[in-house]
C-alpha cells in the first residue's frame, strides 16, 4: 500500500472552521444588535403611547362644549438609560379636534412623534 501525504490538510481544515465560526459570530452579533434596537424602540413606544393616552384623557375631560376645533402642539422630554448610557428623548405631540363624523360628535386625534417613531390614537366625544 501506498501512503498518501496530507501536508497542509490540517491547516486548511482549521481555516475553514475558523471562517465558519467567524460568519456565525457575525450573524449572531447582528441579531443581538437588532434585538437591542427593537427593545429600545419598544420602550420608547410604550412611553409615547402613555403620553398620548394622557393627552387624550385631558382632552376628553374638557367635555364636548369646551373642545374647540383645531390643533394644539406640545412636547415632553424624558431621560433614557440604555446600559449605563444616559440620553434624552423628546416627544412632540399634536392634539387635533375635528367636527364629525356625525352631528353632535367631535373626533380627537392625538399624534406623538419622536426621532425613531410615531404613535397616533383617535377617540370620539359626544354632546
Amino acid at each position: 500500500m501506498r501512503k498518501r501525504r496530507h501536508n497542509g490538510a490540517l491547516l486548511v481544515e482549521a481555516l475553514v472552521s475558523f471562517a465558519i465560526f467567524l460568519l456565525a459570530s457575525i450573524f449572531f452579533y447582528g441579531l443581538l444588535a437588532n434585538s437591542r434596537r427593537a427593545e429600545a424602540k419598544a420602550a420608547e413606544t410604550v412611553v409615547a403611547t402613555t403620553y398620548a393616552r394622557e393627552l387624550m384623557e385631558s382632552a376628553r375631560v374638557k367635555g364636548y362644549g369646551t373642545l374647540k376645533v383645531g390643533s394644539e402642539s406640545g412636547s415632553r422630554s424624558f431621560a433614557t438609560n440604555r446600559q449605563g448610557v444616559i440620553g434624552q428623548t423628546v416627544l412632540k405631540s399634536v392634539v387635533t379636534v375635528y367636527d364629525g363624523p356625525g352631528s353632535g360628535v367631535k373626533s380627537i386625534v392625538v399624534n406623538v412623534a419622536w426621532s425613531r417613531g410615531e404613535v397616533s390614537i383617535e377617540s370620539y366625544i359626544t354632546e
